[in-house]
Formats: structure tokens, sequence, C-alpha cells
């Protein structure tokens, strides 16, 4: 059996781990560390921030209608009468359509979909 470096348990049980960046990426060891891979790191700070600055350029009411909906958690309803909307009904398209323009905005975001890409390892 191969001896690997170690470094000092922080659950202070005595047993220290073993530092798996020395791993033999040959041996079947490896499968025992699912979130060690080689797939490059992406910060989710990043992606947050570009779904942000997305979010941003869209109009004022869809902006809105995305925050009353998804994130408030208010009913279409309740969205019709904050946005000044006679009819939920109406207010229901107006968040579709704001969701598509989202996902186009999203989309069309060469660097957030290289960041997703990278992350996912997902090809278009």
């Amino acid at each position: 059996m191969t001896q690997y470096p170690s470094y000092n348990n922080p659950l202070g049980d005595g047993k220290d781990i073993p530092d798996i960046r020395t791993y033999d990426p040959n041996s079947t060891e490896w499968l025992m560390m699912p979130n060690q891979t080689s797939v490059p790191i992406v910060d989710n700070d990043d992606m947050v921030a570009l779904v942000r600055e997305v979010l941003s350029s869209l109009n004022d009411i869809d902006q809105q209608m995305i925050q009353l909906i998804y994130y408030e958690r208010k009913t279409f309803q309740e969205a019709a009468q904050i946005i000044g909307i006679k009819a939920k009904s109406h207010a229901w398209r107006k968040t579709k359509s704001a969701m598509e323009k989202l996902e186009n905005a999203l989309r069309s975001n060469a660097e957030l979909m290289e960041l997703l890409e990278m992350k996912y390892e997902i090809r278009n």
C-alpha cells in the first residue's frame, strides 16, 4: 500500500487525512474522492456578477416582475397590484416575457457561457 502525505484532521479525532493531491491518477483510490476533479475551478462569484449584470440590462418592469415573482415569491395577483397592472394574466405574460428576455441575454453573454462550459463540462 502506498503511503501518502497527510495533514491534521480539523475534527481533532486524531486521524490524519491523506493529501489527495498526491494520489496516483492511474490508481482507483481517486474514486473514493468524488469532490476532487481535474476540472478547472470556477468561482461562483464571477457567475453571479455576470448574471446580475445581465439582469440589470433588462428594463425596470422586467426586473421588477422577476424580483417579485421569483425572489419575493409574490403571486401574479400581488405582483400585478404592485406594478399597477389590472389583471393577473397580464402579470403572468409580463413575467414570461421578462424570463424569455433574460434567457436570451444570458445565452448571448459569451463570458458567462464560457464559465458554465468550464464548470459543468458542457458544450454547445
